[in-house]
């Protein structure tokens, strides 16, 4: 099914079910299969939901249930926007799994992630926010890093 697109760069919040699943869609639902590159383009776009709250894969979900053949976080945050109900956020899309980490735990967990991902994001040149200024929103926040 995904032979010929690796995986193995895939970002950690990115589900690979989801990820195959976007592969098949656009294989076999749009007739329009991914390359590499346009696989790990596509991830990359999702990741970006981030920024506005919205877990990755809720984009990339979000894309095919409305049909789009590309990856836009900004066309799914305003469609979510729209509905009555609120943006799904990271928070509401944990799920309690017994045996596992508590919500709160995953979602301080999470906080974490989300920053050194953030730290890493601006380091890397991927986001316009300076750093300085990233790092004084977090301690104005009360999250040291």
């Amino acid at each position: 099914m995904t032979k010929s697109i690796d995986l193995s760069n895939l970002p950690d919040m990115i589900d690979k079910e989801v990820a195959e699943a976007y592969i098949e869609y656009r294989k076999v639902t749009l007739k329009k299969p991914l390359t590499q590159y346009g696989f790990n383009s596509a991830m990359k776009r999702a990741m970006r939901g981030l920024e506005h709250g919205v877990d990755p894969n809720v984009v990339i979900d979000e894309c095919m249930d409305s049909g789009w053949q590309g990856i836009n976080v900004n066309w799914v945050v305003n469609k979510l926007s729209k509905q009555p109900q609120t943006l799904p956020t990271l928070e509401a899309s944990l799920e309690f799994k017994p045996g596992r980490l508590t919500k709160d735990e995953m979602l301080e967990l999470d906080k974490h992630n989300l920053i050194q991902k953030r730290l890493t994001m601006i380091r890397q040149g991927l986001v316009e926010q300076p750093l300085q200024e990233f790092i004084e929103h977090c301690r104005f926040l009360g999250i040291e890093i």
